[in-house]
């Protein structure tokens, strides 16, 4: 009896509702597992749309701090927390685009291939420590250094770097007053507390009486307006012998208004000093002084010890100037300048001309010379330059650094924030020539220009730098690098630069020219570089090995343009790139431009690469060996445009490319000289004989070309060439579809089916120039409105995955009222096998009955 309450009195009836409520039981199933995918899709979806609404949430911080960054009113220090905060920021960003998974599948960052196990990837042992790159905070959280050795002097003073009162009041009206006095007792104390009691002291030293170990203390402030042109202490114009050889303490106390404008040598407070004397304590304001040779706020020539002293004002002349000392042959410790420095030669903010020790010092000076001129010092040998710092601007003509002009001196835990420009050679963020001398634990973030070995942080160096960096934007003609425009015997570690970089020729973003006694390593580029020829991310002509580095920033040039390296004669190891590479003409490669010698190895490169000829996704034209080495980025050009290698040259004997692999999908206008490995091959001949590339263990993605294209003869003509041994050691590569597909009805057809992609690439380079500028907010809004078009697209899946999953619910009650209605489906499940029996026994006797009639109606039943 059916649940409707009729009954079963028919074979046919019973077999007949039978089939239909069995292909309804399957229906509902097949209808439940469309829900349950459906289900599965929409929890994808919503949680796609929650990491990207987190990201959201994070893009319009950095918009907002990006536009609050913007605003000029912000100095250093604002801004390194500013930009310390986007970082963190930028990071968490990353993290969540790339860990974000469902069921184990990557849901944004996903691609079409797997990079093979035997390949490198950044983060593995061997390849850059980026611990050792983290900015580090001093105490008071300012962003001052790459390490725990970061800078420690502070960014701002008030007075005094030190407490500068060495006696009380009562101390210093007990000692001898100059005015009472006419000779001065070695081992005694004198109290000076007016301007005729300082000038005085001048007149005594320079009649040639002998101050050693004379100790004269400042006993209050004193103003030296009333008098025009000051008579240095220590005039050396007048004796050898007339030199300041005492103790000299300002006591706190402040001097203002010295004027002095006189064409001679040796010109300041203090004319000359001897190495015994010590002049310490004393603050200048207001000063404004004129002279030839060995100019300075405080002492024109320096031979004794300068601590704990500070000058503000104005300091002209032509040669040996600065703003402290015009020349220090002794220590300066503890002491700072502010105001205009003027000169033609030798010329620094603090300090014109140094030999010594160079300690806890600063200058904010404007300073302007033609050559060897420095923010802090213009030239300066043999002492060490430590927890020093510069803030005004320098320009010059050649030899122009932020902090020292002409180095020769180790320079450690220092920086340099101010723009410097220069109109001919040497220029440096840091130091503009770096002849001798370590630099470590420094940076600079001004802007830099000149014409030729313009560096972000050295103009030339010819010594080794480590854990040092520059974010300021650099610009010239030749040799021009982020960090170092020209390297020669010079290793650099542990460092990275984060501006951009612009040039015409051997332009790099951390290095424009290296030689061969150069050596990068553990070192990082973010900007983006433009120029002509021999431009690279890293590297624009390199001489140096590189090991341990990469760089992600776009470069754009005409010939010999590479990610990480323009021109290459040199190994490149463990290192890599993400740089977008596009060059009008040739010779342009993802990694490597202009391979001309040196092996790469276990290196890769994941930009896209665009050219004319001899395009390559890791080298544009190589002449040497690649082993274990790869690409990504798409390529395209004209001719002579392949995956791995735009063309291959093989000048004589054997050269190998082994266990490389090409994942780049390849476009040449040319298919003859298109391949998705190699776009060509010139093999050279000895007249009988032509060289050899031999291939092995290599892969490239299966497309509609060849593997290789045309060979060729050094002159070009193409080649009949026997290319079976090459072929036979690349293996090809299917692609695999990566958007997510949806089985949502019940039948096989596109209509039952739905396809998305949740994949989508994220700008890692978003903050590559500092969030101060017009890039990064640029990239920031481009961020948020590929973030919100991706939540649009999300949405309109979801919408019509709700409306599948109603459709279904729709479906599934009908199905289940329809089958009530027809057959009980408890009856059908334990009768099935009776009814059939029924069935047969029925069909055999009406064919006995009717044998002249169709027998197929009973078994058709069945």
């Amino acid at each position: 009896r059916m649940t409707t309450g009729f009954k079963i009195n028919h074979a046919k009836d019973n077999a007949a509702n039978y089939s239909i409520s069995t292909n309804m039981s399957t229906q509902l199933n097949a209808y439940d597992i469309a829900a349950d995918n459906v289900a599965s899709g929409m929890d994808l979806v919503g949680y796609a749309n929650d990491i990207i609404s987190q990201m959201q949430d994070k893009a319009a911080r950095l918009n907002a701090l990006s536009t609050q960054a913007r605003n000029g009113t912000y100095g250093a220090q604002s801004l390194a927390a500013i930009n310390s905060e986007a970082s963190a920021l930028m990071s968490e960003i990353t993290r969540l685009y790339s860990t974000a998974e469902y069921n184990n599948i990557s849901l944004f960052d996903r691609v079409s291939y797997t990079i093979a196990e035997h390949l490198p990837q950044a983060g593995e042992s061997g390849f850059i420590d980026e611990t050792a790159l983290v900015s580090m905070a001093d105490t008071d959280g300012e962003v001052i250094g790459t390490t725990t050795e970061a800078p420690k002097a502070k960014k701002a003073y008030s007075g005094f770097i030190e407490n500068p009162k060495t006696y009380t009041d009562t101390e210093v009206a007990k000692m001898k007053r100059v005015a009472d006095v006419t000779t001065f007792i070695s081992g005694e104390k004198y109290s000076i507390s007016t301007a005729e009691e300082l000038q005085k002291l001048a007149n005594y030293v320079n009649s040639g009486k002998n101050t050693t170990d004379v100790e004269f203390v400042l006993g209050a402030d004193i103003d030296l307006s009333s008098i025009s042109n000051w008579t240095p202490i220590g005039d050396y114009s007048t004796g050898s012998s007339y030199k300041f050889k005492g103790i000299f303490d300002g006591n706190g106390h402040v001097i203002k208004n010295l004027k002095i404008d006189r064409e001679a040598l040796r010109q300041g407070l203090f004319g000359y000093t001897t190495p015994t004397s010590i002049i310490k304590n004393i603050a200048l304001e207001g000063i404004n002084i004129k002279g030839r040779k060995y100019v300075g706020g405080l002492v024109g020539s320096s031979h004794g010890i300068i601590i704990n002293c500070y000058v503000t004002g104005t300091i002209t002349g032509d040669e040996k100037i600065g703003g402290l000392a015009g020349y220090a042959w002794e220590e300066i410790r503890n002491c700072y300048a502010t105001g205009t420095v003027n000169g033609n030669d030798y010329v620094g903010g603090l300090v014109g001309g140094n030999e010594y020790n160079l300690t806890n010092c600063y200058a904010a000076v404007i300073v302007i010379a033609q050559k060897r001129v420095g923010g802090l010092i213009g030239y300066s040998i043999n002492g060490d330059i430590t927890n020093c710092y510069s803030t005004g601007n320098v320009m010059g003509e050649a030899s122009v650094g932020g902090l020292i002009g002409y180095s020769d001196s180790n320079i450690k835990n220092c920086y340099s924030t101010g723009k410097v420009t220069g109109a001919a050679g040497n220029i440096g963020g840091l130091v503009g020539y770096q002849i001798q001398g370590i630099i470590e634990n420094c940076f600079s973030t001004g802007t830099v220009s000149g014409e030729n070995d313009v560096g972000g942080l050295v103009g030339e160096s010819q010594d080794n730098i480590k854990n040092s960096y520059s974010t300021g934007n650099i610009s010239g003609v030749s040799n021009i690098g982020g960090l170092v425009g020209k390297a020669k015997i010079c290793e650099i570690t542990n460092s990275y630069t984060t501006g951009s970089v612009n040039g015409t020729e051997c332009v790099g973003g951390l290095i424009g020219y290296s030689n061969y006694d150069s050596s990068v390593s553990n070192s990082y580029t973010l900007g983006n570089v433009i120029a002509q020829k021999r431009v690279g991310g890293l590297v624009g002509y390199s001489g140096a090995e590189i090991t341990n580095c990469y760089a992600i920033g776009d470069i754009t040039g005409n010939g010999s343009a590479g990610g990480l390296v323009g021109y290459a004669e040199a190994d490149v190891k463990n290192s890599y790139s993400t740089s977008k590479v596009t060059g009008t003409a040739g010779n342009i490669g993802g990694l490597v431009g202009y391979q001309n010698s040196g092996i790469i190895t276990n290196s890769y490169a994941t930009g896209t690469v665009t050219g004319k000829n001899d395009v390559g996704g890791l080298v544009g034209e190589s002449h040497d060996n690649i082993e274990n080495s790869y690409a990504t980025g798409a390529v395209t050009g004209k001719s002579n445009i392949g995956g791995l290698v735009g063309i291959s040259y093989v000048e004589s004997g054997i050269r190998a490319i082994s266990d490389s692999v090409s994942y780049s999908i390849v476009t040449g206008s040319d298919s003859n000289s298109t391949g998705s490995f190699i776009g060509g091959t010139k093999l050279t001949s000895n007249g009988t004989v032509f060289g050899t590339l031999s291939i092995t263990g290599s892969q490239a993605i299966k497309q509609n070309m060849n593997l290789i294209g045309e060979t060729y003869k050094t002159d070009g003509t193409a080649i009949s060439y026997d290319m079976s041994a090459m072929l036979a050691g690349i293996t090809t590569i299917e692609l695999r579809d990566i958007t997510t597909t949806l089985q949502v009805g019940i039948y096989g057809n596109n209509s039952c089916q739905l396809n998305f992609d949740t994949n989508f690439e994220l700008n890692k380079k978003i903050l590559s120039g500092g969030i101060e500028t017009v890039e990064a907010f640029n990239a920031i809004v481009a961020f948020e409105n590929l973030l919100s078009e991706k939540a649009t697209q999300l949405g309109a899946v979801q919408n019509r995955l709700e409306s599948a999953l109603e459709s279904i619910e729709v479906n599934i009650n009908n199905l289940t009222s329809s089958r009530s209605t027809i057959r009980d489906a408890d009856i059908a499940e334990v009768s099935s096998q009776y009814i059939q029996q029924q069935i047969l026994q029925q069909a055999s006797a009406t064919l006995m009955a009717t044998a002249n009639q169709m027998p197929s109606i009973a078994l058709q039943l069945l």
